[in-house]
């Protein structure tokens, strides 16, 4: 049971859900291997030790971010919360949403991730980056927008 399903309202239901890409392990992976590779190397096995717990510290921490963070819809807001230790939610009102906007690059494409912009009324934007299927959550977004008119 995540935060989104803790905070429904009455009468709300979940249309999708949805979470980081696994791209956020990337380069961590990337660090970790080559903190380990410089570990096997070493020849001091004080240093070894060393390299290899600070070989951890990124996929550990790149593990806390994609598992804290939700993102769904439901039939009357979008919802969103991300990080572990300091939480940032955001909950806004379909009928407040103006426009949605998907920005990915080559490698997002390609790893079917990307960028959300809601802008919302008043001039409000909220970026969320990373997001798993953007183009999913952008159509699912704007159905519910359709269905509340």
């Amino acid at each position: 049971m995540g935060y989104i399903d803790e905070n429904l309202s009455s009468l709300e239901e979940i249309v999708y859900l949805t979470s980081l890409s696994k791209i956020v392990f990337i380069i961590p992976l990337l660090i970790s291997f080559g903190l380990l590779f410089f570990g096997y190397l070493a020849d001091d096995p004080l240093v070894r030790s060393f390299l290899i717990i600070l070989a951890i510290i990124p996929l550990v921490k790149s593990w806390m971010k994609y598992s804290s963070s939700e993102f769904g819809v439901t039939n009357k807001r979008v919802i969103v919360k991300q990080g572990f230790f300091n939480t940032v939610s955001l909950e806004i009102q379909l009928n407040r949403i103006e426009s949605i906007l998907v920005y990915q690059n080559f490698s997002e494409k390609i790893l079917n991730c990307g960028t959300i912009i809601l802008f919302g009324t008043g001039g409000t934007k909220d970026a969320f980056q990373r997001i798993a299927y953007p183009f999913e959550f952008k159509r699912i977004v704007e159905n519910q927008m359709d269905s509340l008119s």
